[in-house]
């Protein structure tokens, strides 16, 4: 063989070592990424789920700090989920779906009413599937995911009118992410009717890339959403506040139409499980506030809003498709009436999450089921 011939050899062989060391290190990253466990400086990791979309990767503890909290004990389980691996000695589930209001990694786990209830409850196992930023379609694909694994007794819906009305229209969303498609699934409406279209993925991939812990990993980072920096946020949350403009142009109609399908297909579905089903609709800060503290929060403004407009609306629908929900806003006003709670009631300082007195608050109206929408005059 001549010279060159070996020298061939031989760079071809230190190629296939070193294509075989790339292997399998991304082998134990992928390992790593699927069996291990991390530690988040400031937040928690994510990954992309093909069905579910942005989902939390599993076995992982986070921390997470703002200006009024430092919240140590974010514990995210094996199935992705805020929350303590489900308790096997208790057979009857109970679900929560919802958004970062249900999530609650503002708050310790002691403070989250889903440990206050588990802590109490010795015959029922609450299981929390509350995923930040996420809208009710979203939330419908975290069900169809879960009750697959899970027989469920019953199922929450905690819907937060405030956002989840932007959050559940693909094009509202996608302005807000200056023209991007998000990475969640979304309810669209075509020549035959409703549809979840879940054409998040931004790579096309073949279908075992979309299984890849790895891969989900780098399209996150890529989309740059896991930065891993501390928040603060201002006293009073600015953001969508379009939800309360006094008339609503198409995109806002089609978002609304959207939800309340996403809300009927879940009680629908549950109902054809045998599962009970109940709403739970929760208040904004801005909404809590009385006329006053509006007019001095928001000068601008405050008179040019309706402010009980997402309330009053979800409220008639949900009694005309005849929905269970409990009222947490009326909940939430009696007892800030009673004790006289001041600003910012139920929420902490710098943010409008639920606090501690929120979720204490939270855990008393599920645990009795509170001022239900069918009984309760509002």
């Amino acid at each position: 063989m001549s010279r060159w011939g070996k020298m061939g050899k031989r760079i071809l062989a230190v190629l296939v070592s070193w294509l075989g060391i790339l292997l399998v290190g991304l082998l134990l990253i992928e390992a790593r990424y699927a069996f291990g466990s991390y530690e988040g400086k400031y937040t928690i990791y994510h990954t992309l789920d093909p069905e579910m979309g942005i989902w939390r990767l599993r076995k992982q503890h986070g921390v997470r700090y703002a200006s009024c909290y430092a919240v140590e004990d974010i514990e995210i389980n094996s199935m992705g989920m805020r929350a303590a691996e489900p308790d096997s000695g208790k057979s009857r589930k109970v679900a929560y779906f919802g958004d970062s209001m249900l999530e609650g990694v503002q708050v310790s786990q002691n403070d989250h009413f889903i440990y206050q209830l588990n802590a109490k409850d010795s015959l029922r196992d609450h299981l929390n599937f509350g995923m930040s930023s996420t809208g009710t379609a979203a939330q419908w694909a975290h069900f169809q995911h879960f009750v697959r694994i899970f027989d469920f007794e019953k199922v929450y819906l905690f819907f937060y009118p405030a956002n989840d009305l932007r959050n559940n229209s693909l094009p509202l969303e996608s302005q807000a992410n200056g023209g991007k498609r998000g990475y969640l699934p979304h309810f669209v409406r075509d020549s035959i009717g409703w549809r979840l279209d879940r054409n998040f993925s931004p790579w096309g991939g073949r279908q075992w890339l979309t299984h890849s812990h790895l891969v989900r990993k780098l399209q996150l980072l890529r989309a740059g959403i896991n930065r891993g920096t501390a928040s603060t946020h201002a006293a009073i949350p600015m953001h969508d506040l379009e939800v309360f403009q006094p008339v609503y142009d198409s995109l806002w109609q089609e978002a609304e139409a959207a939800t309340r399908y996403a809300i009927q297909l879940f009680a629908d579905s549950c109902k054809a499980k045998n599962i009970a089903f109940t709403l739970v609709m929760l208040p904004s800060l801005n909404e809590l506030l009385s006329a006053e503290e509006r007019a001095a929060y928001h000068p601008a403004y405050h008179n040019k809003l309706d402010w009980d407009k997402p309330y009053k609306r979800f409220q008639r629908f949900l009694e005309a498709d005849s929905v269970d929900y409990l009222d947490f806003y009326a909940f939430a006003r009696k007892r800030i009436r009673e004790e006289s709670l001041g600003f910012p009631y139920l929420s902490l300082d710098c943010d409008g999450h639920f606090g501690p007195v929120g979720h204490g608050v939270l855990r008393e109206m599920l645990e009795f089921e509170k001022y239900p929408g069918t009984t309760i005059s509002h």
